[in-house]
């Protein structure tokens, strides 16, 4: 059987921030993993809730060095 998990993604232009949320909203913390890369997880259960990017435009130019 195949589950449906939701997931949102919006991008705050004048931030240059990108968030990825997985799933049903819920209470959540975010450690940052890599340089300007958070991740998003369920205060209760640890459950993986998403994504924020900071500086996604500067990381894109970055590549192509």
């Amino acid at each position: 059987m195949t589950e449906n998990i939701n997931v949102e993604i919006d991008y705050d232009k004048e931030g240059d921030i990108l968030e990825i949320f997985i799933g049903v909203p819920s209470s959540s913390y975010f450690n940052e993993i890599y340089d300007d890369l958070f991740e998003g997880r369920d205060k209760k259960t640890g459950v993986l809730k998403g994504y924020k990017i900071l500086n996604l435009t500067k990381r894109g130019r970055d590549l192509d060095k």
